[in-house]
This record gives structure tokens, sequence and C-alpha cells, in this order.
């Protein structure tokens, strides 16, 4: 037989944990309505509350951490299509996306959000373009952990990134391939190298 609940016990089990419980009538069958600890009005049977089920917003918190963040999800899709499926297709089975860039997707969004002054509506930039290793004869797919370096990547305003385009400072590019022992095939403009 199903022991009856008692409003003042599961009170004081949603307040442990951080919780408010709104329903002034408890029963093992209803659904009771609370508060959850993130500000959100939520419902769930009493047995479920008990088994940890909370609001969905709170169940992705405890589920991905940091992840379940608007900018997490924002940086794991642009970290995602950093390995284009060209790459992926080479490389196959042999290898994962993080061991080809030498950073996971948290250690791109703690980079990218270890930057001051963040715009609200930003993109995540190459400080030296694709096109600059294009320009300069460089191998996407075997320097793909040099053109996707996380230093190289930066928040950028979009109306800042829409103006710089493909524009970049060659000398501070030849010095960034320069670092990764990089030796360009060409050299479209005529720079000591």
């Amino acid at each position: 037989m199903a022991r009856r609940l008692i409003h003042k016990e599961v009170k004081k089990f949603f307040n442990d944990n951080h919780c408010i419980l709104l329903s002034t009538e408890v029963s093992s069958e209803t659904k009771l309505d609370y508060i959850c600890a993130c500000g959100n009005k939520y419902s769930h049977r009493f047995r479920e509350f008990k088994m940890g089920r909370r609001c969905p917003k709170c169940s992705l918190k405890r589920r991905y951490g940091c992840r379940a963040n608007k900018d997490y999800k924002k940086i794991s899709q642009v970290y995602d299509k950093l390995m284009p499926r060209l790459i992926k297709a080479q490389y196959s089975n042999k290898l994962s996306s993080e061991s080809i860039l030498g950073y996971s997707k948290v250690e791109l969004y703690n980079h990218i959000l270890s930057h001051e002054n963040i715009p609200e509506t930003y993109e995540i930039d190459h400080i030296f373009p694709i096109k600059a290793f294009k320009d300069h004869g460089i191998d996407l797919l075997e320097n793909a952990h040099v053109v996707h370096a996380i230093e190289n990547l930066r928040p950028l305003c979009k109306e800042e990134n829409n103006q710089k385009r493909d524009n970049y400072n060659l000398r501070d590019f030849l010095n960034y391939l320069k670092k990764y022992n990089i030796i360009p095939p060409l050299n479209p403009y005529g720079m000591d190298l």
C-alpha cells in the first residue's frame, strides 16, 4: 500500500532542493506545480521530482553544465564546421576532430568567452583568413591544425567581420607561419620569407 503524502513533508523536500512548492494538495498521482531553482514554473509528480527530474532548463544545465548555454551551442556549431567533410573523409575513423585540431569544443568555448567586450551579435573570425593560407599555397588538409588553431580564432562583431572579409596583415601572417615551421610554397606578394 502506498504511503500517503503529507503536504508539509513534500514542501520541505522541495525547499531542501531549492524549489518552491505551489500546489496546496499533494497526491502521488497528480503533478505538483512548483517554481524550480532557476525560476521556471514547472510540474512533476512527486516521485519524478524525488528521482531528480527538474524543469527542462535545469535538466539541460545539470546534464551538460556550461554546454546548456546558448554561446556553447553557437560555438559548438562553429567547431563542427571547422572540420569540413573533406577533412573528415580523408581521416575518416582514424582521428577525431579534437585530435586533428588540438582542442575540444569546451576549450574553444572557454577561449572565445575569455575575450573582453564580446559583442552581443558576434561571429567567430579567423584572424588569418583561410584565403591567406590558400594564397600562399598551404595545404588546408595537412595544416588544418594551423588554419583553425585556437589562437587564430576570436569573436568579432558581425559588422566588423563583414568589413574585414579576407584582409589580414601579411607580415603578421608570415610570422604566424614561422611559429609552426611552415614555409609557404607560394609568395604571391614578393615578401622576404
